[in-house]
């Protein structure tokens, strides 16, 4: 098994951050959604790129590193 050697292995572990426009993150959603319904929906919407951010903004352990 080629996954079972170290040189696979990373630290910290390294995920990819898809990146977009400041109110361009995708957001998906099912149909039949009233207007309000989706505008919630849009407003919560948050990609792994502003959950990072935002997690960083009240977290210290995180600033190290660099994206």
């Amino acid at each position: 098994m080629l996954l079972e050697y170290r040189i696979h292995e990373e630290f910290p572990p390294v995920y990819h951050l898809p990146v977009h426009l400041p109110g361009k993150q995708p957001v998906f959603f099912t149909e039949g959604l009233t207007r309000a319904e989706l505008q919630i929906q849009l407003d919560q919407a948050h990609s792994k790129l502003m959950a990072w951010f935002a997690y960083n903004t009240v977290q210290a352990d995180g600033r190290q590193y660099i994206y």
